[in-house]
């Protein structure tokens, strides 16, 4: 089946691709994104996170980022804990030389790292900041979104870490058409292509710059589909799925050892269920403020196996804290338990007679 993500036919041409540059150049003198762009990647060091944080805040600020411009001060204390986060910078370095072109992303290691990165720069900078970073730091792997492309390219207002995955899936998928098409007008190899189109993107030679350009163009003026919504198996992310609403019960997307991993370390307390429960939206911004509902702590029990009767909800969380390594090991070794987190479930919430163990220590 021919894909058509950005034009309908397939991908775009050569030629085509030197004209969307072009509009995109042209219509830049007033806010001068390029100059921008250019000047932050000459001059700053994206491969030390921690290295000129007030560069890199007023770079996001010049690129119109306008959550960091209101919260300046603030995003220089949260760009300081992404750079001190030890296991985020070791999975993010593993990737400083990639190239979205040629990484295997149905790999499951490099599938899931990129999820575990976009989730913590997510978490921490918010959606397009975090896409923005991580572009500076691998700018031929890490593609740019901002609300308009969420919205009006991809048809999404969420950003979760498997959606993100799906975009460089359809990045790829393009590039590939692209590169396809460039070989047989130019009449070169699939290398000779890749430099030829780089080219277009001077002196910064990078081909996701030349893809924001696109899709800049495209979510501004009204051209794109629904892809990010649709039921392909090739947009879910490896076993992650798109939400699903049914029978009282939601799809988080949300696999039990990234919420191990990456959220329940940093949760210390709880906040009232209210009639009707919450959306996972909801939840997520309690984990901003260091709290979750009980009704989510106890669906996370149940899916670990903990027996969790008449068990206070502040001993229920130590202890998961407690055993956390172990169950992300068990989870490593026994992937088919890895499942994703399903709530506003109408089951019952605890088994057992108030014990803590869990049935996958045992």
């Amino acid at each position: 089946m021919s894909y058509d993500f950005i034009d309908g036919s397939g991908g775009y041409s050569f030629s085509d691709l030197k004209k969307e540059v072009r509009k995109f150049d042209d219509g830049d003198l007033i806010n001068r994104y390029n100059q921008t762009y250019i000047n932050a990647r000459g001059t700053i060091d994206w491969q030390d996170l921690s290295a000129s944080i007030d560069k890199k805040i007023q770079f996001l600020v010049d690129w119109k980022t306008d959550y960091v411009r209101i919260h300046r001060q603030l995003y220089c204390k949260k760009m300081d804990e992404l750079a001190g986060k030890k296991q985020f910078i070791q999975t993010l370095t593993l990737y400083s030389t990639d190239e979205l072109p040629n990484i295997d992303l149905s790999c499951p290691t490099a599938s899931s790292d990129i999820k575990y990165i976009y989730q913590v720069s997510d978490y921490i900078l918010k959606p397009t900041a975090a896409s923005k970073i991580l572009h500076m730091f691998n700018p031929d792997l890490f593609p740019i979104w901002d609300m308009r492309m969420r919205g009006n390219l991809f048809r999404t207002k969420s950003h979760k870490p498997f959606q993100y995955l799906a975009l460089m899936l359809t990045m790829q998928k393009e590039m590939n058409f692209i590169l396809t098409n460039a070989m047989t007008e130019l009449n070169m190899t699939r290398d000779e292509a890749l430099k030829e189109i780089k080219q277009l993107d001077k002196p910064t030679c990078s081909i996701l710059r030349i893809m924001d350009k696109i899709n800049y163009n495209n979510s501004r003026f009204g051209r794109g589909n629904t892809l990010l919504q649709s039921h392909d198996k090739s947009m879910e992310g490896g076993n992650t799925r798109m939400i699903v609403t049914s029978g009282g019960k939601e799809n988080t997307g949300l696999k039990l050892s990234d919420f191990l991993k990456s959220h329940l370390p940093n949760i210390y307390s709880f906040s009232m269920n209210k009639p009707g429960g919450f959306t996972f939206s909801e939840e997520q911004q309690l984990w901003r403020e260091g709290k979750m509902t009980a009704s989510f702590l106890k669906q996370v029990s149940k899916m670990l196996q903990f027996q969790t009767y008449q068990v206070s909800n502040y001993d229920l969380l130590q202890s998961l804290k407690d055993n956390r390594e172990k169950l992300m090991k068990v989870l490593r070794e026994r992937p088919e338990l890895d499942q994703n987190i399903i709530i506003k479930s109408k089951a019952k919430s605890g088994i057992g007679s108030g014990t803590l163990k869990s049935g996958l220590l045992d």
